[in-house]
């Protein structure tokens, strides 16, 4: 894992690289998860590092489909900094991967790209890996943060349908409905709880963020 300020570097680097909405988005998950983490006996720093640095691989530019995962992945990898590029790969997965994902992979133009995620959805499916709690929290983090501020998961999947063509839109959804049922029972009440305020001011800025296609 980096630093705090070494993760703040690395982000700062990649906002130079590349700036837009989805450096805001990043700063938003950031601040959720290591709220979250605070309230349900996570570590609150790791929280914070993890979300600041899940979309890290925008910094190469607009990208369709899931190049920044896999450039994400590998850019932190290069610096050692595993816990951090796994979470990279693993953010956009509320469901498990199937090997043979046709919408996911095939995006990818890199054969390199497919065969990573390829490995990736094997060692999820056969168990010699699985997402744990920093994984899931960061994934929940992701889907409550636009680049203004915290919203409901309701609010974030629209913009998401209205710039991503999911295949099983429900499956995304009750994945990461059933990822915050977790948290929501491991603090004892509702995540959206510790964002009221927030979520309700927020909710009169939609529609979502539909004009800045593929910015988050």
């Amino acid at each position: 894992m980096p630093t705090r300020s070494e993760a703040e570097e690395i982000f700062a680097w990649a906002k130079m690289q590349n700036s837009g909405s989805w450096a805001e988005h990043s700063e938003v998950t950031a601040r959720i998860a290591e709220t979250i983490a605070k309230h349900c006996n996570l570590k609150p720093e790791k929280a914070y590092i993890l979300g600041l640095l899940h979309d890290v691989g925008r910094y190469e530019g607009y990208q369709v489909g899931l190049r920044h995962v896999t450039e994400g992945y590998r850019y932190l990898k290069k610096k050692g900094f595993d816990t951090a590029a796994r979470v990279c790969l693993s953010h956009s997965f509320y469901t498990y991967l199937d090997p043979d994902d046709k919408f996911y992979i095939d995006q990818l133009k890199d054969e390199s790209d497919k065969k990573l995620l390829r490995d990736f959805a094997t060692k999820l499916r056969n168990g010699t890996a699985a997402f744990d709690e920093y994984d899931r929290l960061i994934q929940l983090a992701d889907c409550m943060a636009r680049p203004y501020g915290a919203v409901t998961i309701n609010d974030r999947f629209v913009d998401i349908m209205l710039r991503y063509d999911f295949p099983d839109l429900r499956a995304q959804i009750t994945g990461i409905w059933r990822v915050k049922k977790y948290f929501d029972e491991k603090m004892g009440t509702d995540v959206y709880d510790l964002f009221r305020k927030e979520l309700a001011e927020n909710i009169s800025k939609e529609p979502s963020g539909v004009m800045e296609e593929g910015a988050e």
